[in-house]
């Protein structure tokens, strides 16, 4: 039986095999919602081409149910001949990640097709961000340019994202900065409840969205609060986005959501990123902040994807160790390095639940195992694809050098940031964090966009 997994490999080894193939100036894929495929080709001026019965016959017998006949060829009359033209016009380049090669499992033998006459058009119901389309933030990070947009993600929830987003506003608002914290774990939010925050409506980011999608409408007004859980001069300096009243009216509005794809043909934007794209430049316009935090939902949402490729100037990637918080951190790198142009992007890897005293052998063991790992991806997935040197194992302002916030009682048990002793908010770990962040925010004069 044919999977989900054979069939792009198993259509490049039919094709590859089909004689007279090189005929073919271009060959298009076509992958609806549901992983089936369709051809659309191109032949070249010669005017031969191979015999689409006989290729149709061959590729069913391949993909089975997972290929839907006929050919259309850009040579052909009539609408099929226009419908292939206008397919042959709307495709993409063959996605990274795609095969361009076929291994026979009985003969171990292998055939390709050169990358170059492929093109895909792929219909997703979600994932689009993650899966083809990197926006990048609203506006480049250059030199004494504001704000910077920081996203805070974590593959997994509970790792102590939304409150390491509450610490470094505070920090930053201590150190004079002036800072908006966006609660965008629409499904679960927890920034704005850590910082004691809520709009005189108790309306939010959802709010916003919501109405943006409906009416093309854009105002701030009752949509932000200063956090009561600071102090009061550093809460004045801080102003945060809910997710919105957790009632059942905010259920009815999260249900109406489209977090559908944009449209792959037109590289459009879906209208949920239309709109959190819009709600930055009027945070930056209106309210002049230095840096606009995300608390990012967890996980491969559509959310998630938004905040880390469409959004932000660098990405916090938070995990604990563990096989499967690993797996999902190792994805999102692998992500990100497909998806972002690493000259206009920046990360740091935080690393946290590590146990106590840090520099116990438990700990150390731990440290060691999650900063090898760590390294490893970046390796394969990041420093692979760059234009300079593989930093040092060992270099603490590399990408993948993980920060540590170390397991702590007064973290877990606190329900809000006034909670927190100010020995924990003034200690190493989150001071180092807070002056890295914003090292990284500041770039050098040439790199000005």
């Amino acid at each position: 039986m044919t999977t989900f997994d054979d069939v792009l490999p198993s259509a490049i080894g039919t094709l590859a095999a089909t004689a007279d193939i090189a005929t073919l100036e271009t060959i298009v894929v076509v992958r609806d919602v549901t992983g089936c495929v369709r051809l659309v080709v191109h032949p070249r001026p010669t005017g031969a081409s191979p015999d689409f019965d006989s290729l149709q016959g061959r590729m069913a017998k391949a993909l089975g149910g997972y290929f839907k006949p006929p050919i259309f060829s850009t040579a052909m009359q009539g609408e099929r001949g226009r419908l292939a033209r206008t397919v042959l016009e709307r495709s993409l380049p063959w996605p990274d990640g795609w095969p361009t090669q076929y291994t026979d499992p009985v003969t171990n033998g292998t055939v390709s097709l050169p990358a170059e006459c492929l093109r895909a058009v792929q219909r997703v119901l979600s994932k689009e961000v993650w899966l083809s389309r990197s926006a990048g933030p609203p506006w480049p990070l250059a030199p004494g340019k504001t704000p910077r947009v920081i996203s805070f993600y974590s593959f997994k929830g509970g790792v102590g994202r939304s409150t390491i987003v509450g610490l470094v506003a505070r920090r930053l608002a201590r150190a004079g900065h002036r800072v908006t914290v966006l609660d965008l774990d629409l499904e679960a939010p927890g920034a704005s409840v850590l910082l004691d925050a809520m709009t005189p409506r108790g309306q939010g980011i959802l709010d916003f969205v919501v109405d943006h999608i409906a009416t093309g409408s854009a105002e701030l007004t009752d949509l932000h609060a200063p956090p009561q859980a600071l102090p009061p001069e550093e809460s004045r300096r801080v102003e945060v986005f809910p997710a919105g009243r957790l009632d059942w009216g905010y259920l009815e509005k999260l249900g109406r959501l489209d977090f559908a794809s944009g449209d792959a043909d037109t590289n459009q934007e879906s209208p949920v990123e239309t709109a959190l794209r819009s709600l930055l430049k009027l945070v930056r316009d209106r309210l002049s902040p230095d840096f606009i935090l995300i608390d990012s939902r967890a996980g491969l949402h559509d959310l998630a994807g938004l905040s880390l490729h469409a959004l932000s100037h660098v990405d916090v990637l938070v995990s604990r160790g563990g096989p499967q918080a690993m797996a999902g951190l190792r994805l999102t790198i692998e992500a990100l390095a497909r998806r972002r142009k690493i000259t206009d992007w920046s990360c740091i890897v935080v690393h946290t639940f590590v146990p106590t005293p840090i520099e116990g052998a438990v700990a150390k063991a731990e440290r060691d195992e999650f900063k090898e790992q760590v390294y490893s991806f970046f390796e394969e997935h990041i420093y692979a694809r760059g234009t300079e040197d593989t930093p040092d194992r060992e270099d603490p302002t590399a990408w993948h050098f993980p920060m540590i916030v170390p397991e702590l009682t007064e973290l877990a048990r606190a329900r809000t940031i006034r909670d927190i002793p100010e020995s924990v908010v003034d200690s190493e770990a989150f001071t180092r964090l807070t002056d890295h962040l914003i090292e990284l925010c500041e770039p050098d004069e040439d790199e000005e966009a």
